[in-house]
């Protein structure tokens, strides 16, 4: 609330400038995920549309805003917009494999919802090659292991699920989160 009070006073000086655009729709969405306001939301994606418009020669922060587009949209439900805004985002390059691992399991997120299961495990399969490549990224691996044998259970590609559950198993730690993996695995 006191960040965006000081973005609202320096307003006018900020004006035209895409910077404060995106931190003022960051801080709106982080206001929408913790309180599940749509108006919250609402807000948040208009300032991002505001700093789009504003990043017309700059493809790196063009991507950045695109991705928080897309992920806004996908937490709010609305799909189809959220895979608009990836398609435009795959147009540009990856800055480095940990925020295209964040892009795939979205993307994947996103066509599972709109029953494109195929291009689903697609999303996560070039997630989990991108763990794999980057040991910095390891303690990843659980959670893209994860995503992407749902995506293949999803589209009855039970083989490749059955083995990426089968890795992932070894790795799952809680009672809780053991037994949903052995029942996600059951299923394959």
């Amino acid at each position: 609330a006191e960040a965006i009070a000081r973005l609202r006073r320096a307003a006018r000086a900020l004006r035209g400038k895409p910077e404060p655009q995106v931190v003022w729709g960051a801080l709106l969405h982080e206001q929408y995920l913790s309180d599940g306001t749509l108006a919250s939301a609402q807000k948040a994606n208009l300032h991002y549309l505001l700093a789009l418009d504003l990043v017309t020669r700059n493809p790196r922060y063009r991507a950045h805003v695109l991705s928080e587009l897309a992920l806004l949209q996908a937490e709010v439900g609305n799909w189809r917009i959220a895979l608009g805004y990836l398609e435009q985002r795959d147009k540009l390059p990856i800055a480095d494999d940990a925020g295209g691992i964040e892009e795939r399991l979205v993307k994947a997120r996103t066509l599972l919802h709109l029953d494109r299961e195929d291009d689903a495990a697609a999303a996560a399969d070039a997630a989990l090659a991108a763990v794999a490549r980057t040991p910095a990224l390891a303690e990843l691996r659980p959670l893209v292991t994860d995503r992407d044998a749902l995506c293949h259970l999803a589209a009855g590609r039970f083989d490749r699920a059955l083995v990426l559950y089968d890795a992932l198993l070894p790795s799952v730690r809680g009672e809780r989160n053991q037994l949903v993996a052995k029942l996600a695995r059951a299923g394959a």
